[in-house]
């Protein structure tokens, strides 16, 4: 309930209106995504499970540390920097906010998070080369990779709920250390070929073979043969 009031109301009007505190507001934002994910986590635990108690201890420790940082640090400034009529219409706000409260901790859907993951590539795609392209010149490819990227972290999703943790505690090390390993090359893979993807379509080097980063044994093609001759 507190983090959705204070996301919904208090954290933009303190961005708002004080913007030199934008940095703390936005720590803050990121303890309570990391809160209401621990409690989603907590309320999908079985009561038995070992891991409920240290699941339990972490969140208690994160939420106290999240308050102390906030009361101490930049609470008072937002007490001396808005006023007390602001503050009152703030408290105001979050009292009316308070009759709808939300049911369960929020969660990202799917289309935010390949949203987020597209703003991501973009940035990651412009800033990553050495020629100045506009967001037009690299967004299908960042378009093809956040979905990809999408598209593994439900396929993560689904491998740790039935195959870690249904394993023994030695075969689920082995199957989380092989599963991340095979995850960061899964993730990497689309993003490379999508930056190909867009440098392709950007100089016409098409058709480009298909294996060329992948096998040095393959047929080039005009487009290949080209781009190498540069």
């Amino acid at each position: 309930m507190q983090t959705y009031i204070e996301n919904q109301v208090m954290y933009p009007r303190v961005r708002e209106l004080l913007p030199d505190l934008g940095e703390d507001v936005l720590e803050s934002s990121e303890e309570h995504h990391v809160a209401d994910l621990l409690c989603s986590q907590l309320a999908a635990l079985d009561p038995d499970s070992d891991r409920l108690h240290a699941k339990t201890m972490v969140v208690i420790e994160s939420v106290t540390h999240h308050i102390d940082e906030e009361e101490q640090d930049w609470f008072p400034k937002v007490r001396d920097g808005l006023g007390h009529k602001k503050l009152e219409g703030l408290r105001a706000e979050m009292i009316e906010l308070n009759k709808t409260p939300p049911r369960s901790p929020g969660r990202p859907s799917a289309v935010n998070k390949t949203i987020d993951a597209l703003i991501n590539l973009l940035f990651a795609f412009r800033v990553a080369t050495v020629r100045k392209l506009s967001i037009r010149d690299v967004l299908p490819g960042a378009i093809v990779a956040a979905i990809g990227w999408q598209l593994l972290q439900s396929f993560g999703v689904v491998y740790v709920n039935h195959v870690v943790k249904k394993a023994s505690d030695t075969n689920s090390v082995f199957a989380l250390v092989l599963g991340l390993l095979a995850f960061l090359y899964l993730t990497a893979l689309p993003v490379i070929v999508c930056a190909e993807i867009n440098a392709v379509r950007l100089d016409k080097m098409y058709p480009r073979a298909l294996l060329t980063p992948f096998t040095d044994d393959v047929r080039l093609t005009p487009g290949d043969i080209s781009q190498y001759e540069q």
